[in-house]
Parts: structure tokens; sequence; C-alpha cells
């Protein structure tokens, strides 16, 4: 029991959120890639070489990619991100792996002045993701994740599947996902609840900016997500990113591109004390199709 409490304050942590999350792997609610951040995750109908953490139909159709993304969360947690993907004809295929960590928390069996040790909390993800271009409107994507969580003493494991589409009418490119749709083994005698998530979204470029708003929704909340980017040169993007949800609210970022590199950051202010979260991101690409 002991185990399972600071596992569910961790969680709480792990969202920015000031109330207790009734499920794990909160990390699996964010996007991945400093750009989807900057641009206050709402990117699941804007292509990117990321796309397999917020919608699979909406993988960049490039013709290969790598992506590193690290994360400084608040209070010591930490987030990593390593993905490739490729083009086969109109198929796009990703392969990834996430993980989610903190350590030095102490261990303690009731009240006491002194810990007895410390522990950490790990969490990861591992899988494929798949999108086909069914016309030059419509893409379907699907994904499949193995999982596993080691707390303390304790471990389980288990699996979740995401499914998505992108559409474009009207000069608009619209998505919709459904994320983390699986199950987890016991553990401590008590099942991790997946935090299954829906979101739908648009994306419309008027010239030199992007425009993107999405709407989340899962078990803990309802949030609304927007986010902009403006190629002011060749090689320079600034972002600006809106989240509605717990303490996060404006996020700031920028990418820089010297092909086949582009480096991008984003910085992410919380309220209520928390402090600032930092998003890095390096991805090598060649013969890609821009993402819009």
């Amino acid at each position: 029991m002991r185990v399972l409490l600071g596992w569910v304050m961790v969680c709480a942590l792990m969202t920015g959120t000031p109330t207790l999350a009734t499920t794990g792997f909160a990390f699996l609610r964010l996007g991945e890639g400093a750009r989807d951040a900057a641009m206050g995750d709402a990117t699941v109908a804007v292509t990117s070489y990321t796309a397999d953490a917020a919608n699979p139909a909406a993988l960049a159709r490039g013709q290969q990619a790598l992506t590193f993304s690290h994360t400084e969360w608040i209070e010591q947690i930490r987030h990593e991100y390593v993905g490739t993907l490729w083009s086969i004809g109109e198929d796009v295929i990703a392969l990834s792996t996430r993980v989610s960590h903190t350590d030095g928390l102490e261990h303690r069996v009731g009240a006491s002045l002194e810990p007895l040790g410390e522990f950490g909390v790990y969490e990861w993800t591992a899988g494929a993701a798949w999108s086909h271009a069914f016309s030059q409107d419509l893409r379907l994507g699907v994904g499949l994740r193995f999982v596993r969580q080691s707390i303390f003493d304790e471990a389980a494991s288990g699996g979740h599947a995401d499914a998505g589409l992108l559409y474009r009418a009207a000069g608009w490119d619209l998505g919709i996902s459904v994320r983390n749709v699986g199950t987890m083994n016991e553990l401590n005698r008590v099942s991790t609840e997946l935090p299954l998530q829906l979101r739908v979204g648009g994306a419309r470029r008027h010239g030199k900016i992007l425009f993107a708003a999405a709407g989340h929704w899962s078990d803990a909340s309802t949030d609304l997500h927007a986010g902009a980017e403006w190629a002011t040169r060749e090689h320079l993007n600034l972002r600006l990113g809106y989240d509605s949800g717990g303490a996060r609210g404006l996020s700031y970022g920028a990418g820089v591109e010297l092909a086949p590199w582009r480096v991008d950051y984003a910085y992410l202010p919380f309220g209520d004390g928390f402090g600032p979260a930092h998003r890095f991101s390096l991805r090598w690409a060649v013969d890609t199709v821009p993402a819009r």
C-alpha cells in the first residue's frame, strides 16, 4: 500500500496538475517532441516525425528520420523518447520507445525521522506505428505498444493500441485519435489503468504561420489546446502554445533546421509553485516531405 500511495503522488506530479490522477502512465497523455510541447500539444492534425505519440495517421511521409527527445519535467521527473520512421510507397512505418523515470524517492514505513532508503519509479513503452494514405486527402494510422512499470520492488506489464485519422478538407487538416486502449497486469494486487484519451483537432497554414487547435478528453479531464508556429526565416521557427489543463497554461519554443538536422526547444512554465519544464529534441532526416 505504501508503494501504491507513493506512486499516485508521483503520477500527479507527472501530469503537472494539482489533482491526483486516477490512472498510471501519466506521461502517455503527453505528446513527444519539443515542437509538440511548444505548440501546447495541439498537434493531433499536424504531421510530424513524433506523431506516433499523438496521432499515428499524422506520421510525416519522410524517407527516413531519427528523433531523440529529452524532457526535464517538474520535481526531477524525466522523459526520454527515441523514434525512427521510414516511408514505403503510401505507407509510413515508425518504431519508438518512451521512458518516464524519477529517482531518489524516500522509502518510509509510517511516520519516521529518517527514511529507510530510496527508490525510483520507471514507466516505459515500446512499439510500432503504421500509417497509410488511402488518397491525397485521407490517411489512417494504428500503433501497438508493450508497456512496463517498475515501482520499488514491484513490476507489471501490459499493452495498448492507438488509432487515428487525418483528413484534408477546404485547406484544413482535421485529425482524430484514440490513444492508450489497453490493459496492465497486477502491480501489488492492483492493475494500473492506462490513461485512455480521445483527441480531436484541426490545423491550417496561412502564409508562414501554422495554426493548430485540439480538444483532449480523458478519464481525468477535458482540456483545450492551441498553438502556432511562425517560420520567421528559412531556418528558424518560433512557436507559442496554450494548454487549459491543470497548471500549465502558456508554452514557448523555437526550432532551427540545417538539413539534415533540426534542433527544437520548448519552455513550459507551470503555476502553483511547480517551476518550469524543458524539452529538447534532435532530429535527423533525409529525403523528407516537410512537416506542415
